[in-house]
């Protein structure tokens, strides 16, 4: 017999004896832990498996329609208020209806001192106002109109405000002798006990808005500082406000 041959058999032998080894002899020395061998396979499948840990994320799908029917169903609690002397306009921003028969928070830069009549467009008329109070601290007054049933916010206890949490500011605007409203998304990006800070497009027409959470509760009026940050008084100082007015 010529070594090729004799090469050729040895290597058919060991194959055939290697499969036998690895399927049969191999799992039964595992099983039964001869000379330790399931000890150590062990070991090497807990060294090379990893630890998945599975995570659920929970998905949040909004439909892109959801804040139009919120401004939709915001809009007429938001008002124009204008300031007059002698037929003058001195001033006019955005108001927010607190209650039915017609008491409005207001900016106290929208209702000037030196105005003798303030006019108010709320939902489907034209008032006259009077002003029942001014807040310096607060930069806020309550204003007064001859009205009923009047459509109102829910007010927001403002409890789980959060960072990052979004919302849309409502409110009216003159432009060209024509009453428009408007409405403006924000983020919250500061939070403080007597206000909050928004993200939000700059624009002194949104002073006087009404910032309305996915709720459709009122979180507060927008307001702008001297350093032009947009803030938010919040719901419940301007409900706790409204409650003192009522007492008075």
């Amino acid at each position: 017999m010529n070594k090729a041959l004799r090469l050729i058999i040895t290597l058919f032998i060991g194959g055939v004896g290697g499969v036998v080894f690895c399927t049969i002899s191999l799992p039964s020395m595992i099983k039964a832990n001869v000379f330790g061998f399931g000890d150590i396979f062990t070991n090497l499948i807990a060294q090379e498996t990893p630890t998945i840990i599975k995570t659920e994320e929970k998905i949040t799908i909004i439909d892109p329609d959801y804040w139009i029917d919120i401004v939709k169903n915001s809009k007429s609690s938001s008002v124009l208020v204008q300031s007059f002397n002698g037929g003058v306009l001195l001033s006019q921003g955005s108001g927010i209806v607190l209650t039915s028969d017609g008491i409005i928070a207001v900016p106290l830069s929208v209702v000037s001192s030196q105005a003798k009549t303030y006019q108010i467009f709320c939902q489907d008329g034209v008032y006259e106002a009077s002003v029942l109070s001014r807040s310096l601290n607060q930069n806020l007054a309550f204003l007064k109109i001859k009205a009923s049933n009047l459509q109102v916010l829910g007010f927001s206890n403002n409890s789980g405000l959060e960072l990052g949490q979004s919302g849309i500011i409502v409110g009216k605007k003159m432009q060209v002798s024509e009453l428009k409203d408007f409405s403006q998304s924000a983020i919250v990006r500061e939070i403080y006990t007597s206000a909050f800070y928004l993200d939000t497009a700059f624009s002194r027409d949104i002073v006087g808005g009404a910032l309305i959470s996915s709720r459709g509760e009122l979180l507060g009026m927008v307001q702008i500082n001297n350093k032009n940050q947009t803030f938010v008084i919040p719901a419940k100082t301007l409900k706790d406000l409204l409650e003192k007015q009522l007492k008075a």
